[in-house]
């Protein structure tokens, strides 16, 4: 599936190609199907269950005292809480029973995701605008070097195969963030990049750009819309 992707899609493009493996589970019988898709981006969820949240943040969110240290509200969201939100198990309804090659008939079934390849350039999408045309303005915390995507990868899957120097190859470090400012009818955005040469960080606001003393100065935690992580 993979190559026939790449051999109708030959573009410069690929260098943020990944590939989901979808995987269908009947509940009667425990019987997989599976199915490959390749992305460009991922486009994460703001909003999820307690228990899909890292337990970081939920180490937040119900100590008190933690939250008094940390002066951190509640609603402040990791990178890592928004993926594991994106690919948490789902239950299909019974409309959407799907055919089980084993019991040979229709079945209710549960759907989970994980990535078969992972991408040179990872972008993330954060979903800030929701159906009611509101934008969501959650804080996320996000890393900016040693994301490690090791727990999305799916078992026995290219991307856990593709190892380098006996380790996987799914560490990514940010190289630059798209911030968006306002609301859904007005807003500006704002890009902090990341000069590889040098190893600083540029803020660049229209025609004015600025050099940033340290990354951690780039734009507030409730404006990233777009992250761009290289793969190390």
């Amino acid at each position: 599936m993979w190559d026939r992707h790449i051999n109708i899609n030959a573009s410069m493009m690929n260098i943020f190609g990944g590939q989901f493996r979808s995987t269908v589970t009947c509940n009667c019988c425990g019987n997989e199907s599976f199915c490959f898709d390749p992305f460009y981006d991922l486009s994460l969820p703001l909003s999820q269950s307690f228990h899909s949240i890292s337990r970081a943040t939920k180490r937040r969110m119900t100590s008190g005292y933690g939250m008094r240290r940390t002066g951190r509200d509640q609603s402040c969201l990791t990178i890592t809480d928004c993926l594991n939100s994106f690919v948490e198990e789902e239950a299909l309804s019974r409309s959407d029973k799907t055919f089980c090659s084993r019991c040979w008939k229709k079945q209710e079934s549960t759907r989970s995701l994980r990535l078969e390849r992972l991408p040179q350039v990872l972008v993330l999408h954060l979903k800030r605008f929701n159906n009611a045309r509101r934008k969501q303005n959650t804080k996320v915390e996000f890393p900016l070097v040693g994301l490690d995507l090791s727990d999305f990868v799916a078992e026995n899957s290219h991307a856990e195969r593709d190892c380098a120097y006996g380790q996987r190859r799914s560490i990514y470090d940010l190289v630059s963030v798209c911030h968006h400012s306002g609301s859904m009818n007005y807003g500006h955005y704002v890009a902090s990049c990341l000069d590889e040469g040098s190893g600083e960080w540029y803020e660049y606001n229209d025609d004015c750009v600025t050099q940033l003393d340290s990354p951690e100065e780039m734009t507030p935690c409730n404006t990233p819309y777009v992250l761009f992580y290289k793969l190390r």
